[in-house]
């Protein structure tokens, strides 16, 4: 599991693949249809339920789902839009062949076409172009109404990822501010002629729970040496990560307040994500996990430095 911080998403939630509100409706575009009310006891040992009917646009659609999905099985780890290319155009055919479906499934099926370029291929270019076809074509849709928003956050997505690229080993990790769970402003400048761990995390999600024996063995371990931990802490309850630092007894300073606004800043998609960091803030590895920290942190602060 990977905890994700897309403006994007935020920005489209309640509309998800087809308007929810409209999930009955026959004319959604790749709505599974929904469930005929259950038999009876009596009625079912009787006879079979019929299957739900599917609408026309939804049952294209489903076949569109199945090559791509078929398509990018094949490609393994990685597609690209031309291999794709039948596909892409088959978006507007749908539309083109349902002229009587109502405007919210034909946004449906648009919003579709956004949401593959925008999270197979990460290209937020065509991805945006798709939403501004959405706005100008079918504005009351459910999808229409939604679009300034969710450009918005494509573009601060777009951004979020580019600045991401710029966080590799030897450039220095940008400053960033926050408060403490006790109040205290903090900063990763306040850190500087420290070895410091950046950690993202949450104590809700078990993969950083299960970091935390080997990060606070290196704590104890090179403390006096100059390491140190800046946690900015995901968690949506105040209550329940005061609990939990208690409980464990965890020395170093979690960063709560503005931690979102941090993480939507810095492009993080999935917890844990680290940042080890030199005396002069400089990057020195990303994402490391268990016996990789603790050698790194012997190669930086053992006994032959």
């Amino acid at each position: 599991m990977s905890k994700r911080f897309f403006s994007l998403a935020l920005a489209a939630i309640g509309l998800g693949a087809i308007p929810s509100s409209h999930a009955a409706d026959p004319a959604d575009p790749a709505a599974a249809p929904a469930p005929s009310p259950a038999p009876s006891a009596a009625v079912a040992r009787d006879e079979e339920q019929a299957p739900a009917e599917v609408s026309p646009i939804v049952a294209d659609m489903q076949v569109l789902f199945g090559q791509i999905k078929a398509k990018i099985g094949a490609a393994g780890e990685a597609i690209e839009p031309a291999q794709l290319t039948a596909e892409l155009a088959q978006f507007e055919a749908i539309i083109a062949k349902h002229p009587e479906a109502k405007p919210d499934a034909k946004a449906g099926v648009l919003w579709m076409k956004a949401m593959l370029y925008l999270q197979v291929f990460q290209d937020f270019d065509q991805g945006a172009a798709v939403v501004r076809k959405i706005k100008a074509d079918y504005p009351s849709s459910s999808f229409g109404t939604k679009a300034d928003e969710v450009l918005v956050s494509i573009a601060k997505e777009k951004d979020a990822q580019a600045f991401q690229k710029t966080l590799v080993p030897g450039a220095v990790l940008p400053n960033f501010e926050g408060k403490t769970l006790d109040g205290r402003p903090i900063s990763v400048l306040g850190f500087r002629d420290k070895f410091l761990l950046v950690d993202f995390w949450a104590t809700w999600y078990g993969p950083c729970v299960a970091e935390l024996p080997t990060v606070q063995a290196a704590y104890e371990k090179y403390h006096a040496k100059g390491f140190e931990v800046l946690a900015v802490s995901l968690d949506r309850d105040e209550a329940d990560l005061r609990k939990f630092v208690d409980e464990k007894k965890l020395p170093w300073a979690q960063l709560f307040e503005g931690a979102e606004a941090i993480a939507e800043k810095f492009g993080v998609e999935s917890i844990p994500t680290t940042y080890l960091l030199d005396r002069e803030g400089k990057i020195v590895a990303r994402d490391l996990r268990g016996e990789e920290l603790t050698k790194k942190l012997d190669e930086l602060l053992g006994e032959k430095k």
